[in-house]
């Protein structure tokens, strides 16, 4: 049942119509939702000045509920409270831009990151040197020559720099920040070509991860075998299937068929969105690690991070 309102139109039942009330001349607009309804009268005068303001102490409980609650039910929390000025809306929480300090953590331990910082300054010390050394007058015999040379000793001299910068910037996600409690879904998309056996060995180690909260694991599988539902019920692994849907097979993209983005796509759609804030996605193959469930939703303890890849290290090449 939907916790979005649904407005009464011409052809709705007498329930669900605009009634008049000949005690107090007041007009109800009545939001239907199945058997919820909040009632909202508006004074005769209001209504004809063609003003929308509510009657104090008219019609704003429901069910001994209060008007400000049942409009924060139905919305989700979103209105927080109706007044003659219009509806007070929940402030929308600002995501910040800027990484906690705690986030991050050097890689290198202390002593190589102070051996590095020395190779670092020798480095340069060398560099500046060399090119000090090169444009020097006795070096400069033919400005044609000099500038062809001095262009491959750039080239040559200045390529480790990207290197070197980012061996000294190395970050991981500190391993002491909480793993936030998020609503967390762990899914694997399986193709048509893909055998079920790999996909099966990928499931049982999604199931045995080392996680401190509950999470959903799902797989996402266009056609569904008996076998492959018979084996997910059995271990309370859920179904993201496709099948009948012809809006999410279609034959060119996007939601193509036979295809893993139709698969993932359709899976957001009716469940992702709706009831996951993370959701961490395999391929059939990539059989996971006991905390590698643990280590991609930890970053999330920082809000200024909205997405997180792994390395692409599957079971089947870790030894390549």
């Amino acid at each position: 049942m939907s916790d979005t309102p649904r407005f009464p139109d011409d052809s709705a039942t007498s329930e669900e119509t605009q009634e008049l009330s000949s005690a107090d001349r007041t007009v109800d607009l009545r939001m239907v939702d199945s058997d919820r309804t909040v009632d909202l009268r508006f004074s005769d005068s209001a209504r004809r000045s063609g003003r929308r303001q509510p009657r104090i102490g008219v019609g704003w409980t429901h069910g001994g509920r209060s008007l400000d609650t049942a409009l924060r039910q139905l919305s989700g929390g979103k209105v927080l409270h109706a007044s003659p000025a219009g509806p007070a809306m929940r402030a929308r929480r600002i995501r910040r831009h800027a990484l906690l300090v705690n986030t991050f953590v050097p890689v290198l331990p202390p002593v190589t990151r102070v051996l590095l910082a020395v190779l670092t300054v020798g480095w340069v010390v060398s560099l500046v040197l060399f090119w000090r050394w090169w444009l020097e007058p006795p070096h400069r015999t033919d400005w044609m020559r000099l500038l062809i040379n001095s262009s491959l000793l750039l080239y040559m001299s200045a390529y480790p720099i990207l290197p070197i910068l980012r061996f000294n910037k190395l970050r991981t996600v500190n391993p002491r920040v909480p793993i936030p409690e998020l609503r967390v879904a762990f899914c694997v998309t399986k193709a048509p070509s893909e055998p079920w056996d790999t996909a099966r060995r990928t499931l049982e180690a999604m199931l045995d991860q080392d996680f401190p909260y509950s999470y959903d694991v799902w797989i996402c599988d266009e056609d569904p075998s008996e076998e492959t539902l018979a084996w997910c019920r059995a271990h309370g692994v859920r179904v993201s299937t496709r099948r009948g849907q012809p809006e999410y097979q279609r034959d060119t993209w996007p939601r193509r068929k036979k295809c893993k983005e139709g698969n993932l796509a359709y899976f957001y759609d009716h469940y992702g969105y709706r009831d996951y804030d993370v959701v961490s996605q395999l391929d059939c193959d990539h059989i996971p690690s006991p905390t590698y469930l643990a280590e991609m939703v930890r970053p999330f303890a920082d809000d200024s991070i909205g997405y997180v890849a792994a390395p692409s290290v599957c079971d089947t090449n870790a030894d390549s």
